[in-house]
């Protein structure tokens, strides 16, 4: 495919797939699920002051 096609279908996909996991976020809001709650918790402990994780990942990525 060209490269006009690929960019494209890259866009579209794009849209299609933010749409979707908004309208999924929105459900998982109004339900007070375990997903969302899963979420939140893995957004507090990944969260860019949280030192202690993100030390340890730049630990990991900067092994050679």
């Amino acid at each position: 495919a060209s490269i006009d096609t690929q960019f494209y279908v890259v866009m579209v996909s794009g849209v299609l797939l933010t749409a979707g996991f908004y309208k999924f976020m929105r459900i998982q809001i109004a339900r007070e699920s375990a997903i969302l709650r899963w979420m939140k918790g893995f957004g507090a402990k990944t969260h860019v002051n949280d030192k202690k994780w993100w030390g340890a990942l730049q630990r990991t990525v900067d092994l050679k």
